[in-house]
């Protein structure tokens, strides 16, 4: 049987006049690869955000319980003034998010109220999520990301090279290089233009 991932149904964004997406449907299963194509301007971009932040405030935007994003901008989100090494230490939003979810059960099992309620079901999810952020690197960043440049052929910069002496596409594999670290607990990845300044 087929996982459905993503449903989307009648989305619809508009920014003060203008429409830029109409009655926005589709299914994401798992195993697909999907590629939305159009001209510049066309809401391309426009329709990545609104699925991945699930804004119900459009449309009906529905994951799979559980499911992991990760989603690589545009805009790629490096720092110039850090070295490659700092950039590549740098945790990717994936791994921030479980940082944070983790902090937020962390922060409640201090509180004795806590274990008053049914809190089996905050610590499964507490071990998932530990377990989660350590078979997907979350501890060895740096570490697995040089291994990507390596095979991005970004490795013959020293790694204490600053991040404003790349060229427009060094930066760019940089950052895909951080964002690729997480992969292997994510279920969708987004890739809004991944290979710019490629």
């Amino acid at each position: 049987m087929v996982r459905e991932l993503i449903r989307v149904e009648g989305v619809d964004r508009s920014f003060g006049p203008v429409d830029v997406l109409q009655d926005i449907n589709l299914i994401i299963n798992d195993g697909e690869r999907v590629g939305i194509v159009g001209h510049n301007g066309a809401g391309k971009t426009t329709l990545l955000n609104t699925i991945s932040e699930q804004q119900q405030d459009v449309g009906d935007i529905d994951f799979a319980p559980g499911i992991r994003l990760a989603y690589l901008t545009q805009i790629r989100d490096i720092e110039s003034d850090s070295s490659i090494e700092e950039e590549l230490g740098r945790k990717g939003r994936q791994f921030q998010e479980l940082e944070d979810e983790i902090a937020a059960i962390e922060a409640q099992m201090v509180d004795p109220a806590f274990y008053e309620g049914d809190w089996q079901p905050v610590m499964d999810r507490y071990s998932e999520l530990q377990q989660t952020l350590a078979s997907s690197g979350g501890g060895n960043v740096a570490g697995i990301a040089k291994g990507i440049l390596e095979k991005l052929g970004l490795d013959r910069h020293p790694m204490e090279m600053r991040v404003n002496q790349l060229s427009g596409g060094e930066k760019a594999k940089l950052a895909l290089a951080r964002q690729l670290v997480g992969l292997a607990g994510v279920d969708v990845i987004f890739l809004d233009e991944p290979t710019n300044h490629l």
